[in-house]
């Protein structure tokens, strides 16, 4: 089952709270906010990898290894996760 999205549709909205908790001053929980958005964000590309028979073991472990993950399997576009 395709999950990617949903991830990524937890992510949006994870970052979307930090920024309501950020005008409303609330900074730490801004923080953590936007931290789960990363990690959510971060589950949805290696979810999407793994459906698209990338093995675990190859999963992207950096900051550069994801972003030349992006750019070889996939882009997105208006918050959707397409092939690239």
């Amino acid at each position: 089952m395709e999950r990617s999205k949903d991830w990524l549709d937890e992510a949006h909205g994870d970052l979307e709270h930090a920024r309501n908790d950020m005008e409303c001053g609330f900074h730490n929980w801004a923080c953590f906010s936007a931290q789960q958005s990363a990690e959510k964000a971060i589950k949805a590309i290696d979810k999407y990898l793994l459906d698209k028979g990338l093995s675990k073991k190859n999963l992207p472990r950096s900051v550069e290894a994801y972003r030349k993950a992006l750019k070889k399997y996939l882009s997105v576009c208006d918050g959707e996760l397409l092939s690239a």
